[in-house]
């Protein structure tokens, strides 16, 4: 099935209405929030070494012998 639709779009038409729960978030005060350093934070560990497998392993042999 195929549909033919015209696509127009006019800079001065007014834009569409926001979803509701958008208009409710942009009405809340911002003195509710709370601090920021209140919030937790996820603190990562470093990133290891990386592991080598078989073929890493056999790689750096011929690396070490050959260079």
């Amino acid at each position: 099935m195929q549909v033919e639709a015209p696509f127009v779009f006019r800079a001065d038409d007014p834009p569409p209405p926001e979803p509701a729960p958008a208009r409710e978030a942009a009405l809340l005060p911002l003195a509710d929030l709370p601090h920021p350093a209140l919030l937790q934070t996820a603190v990562l560990p470093p990133p290891g070494k990386p592991r080598h497998g078989v073929f890493g392993r056999i790689k750096n042999f011929f690396a070490a012998i050959f260079g």
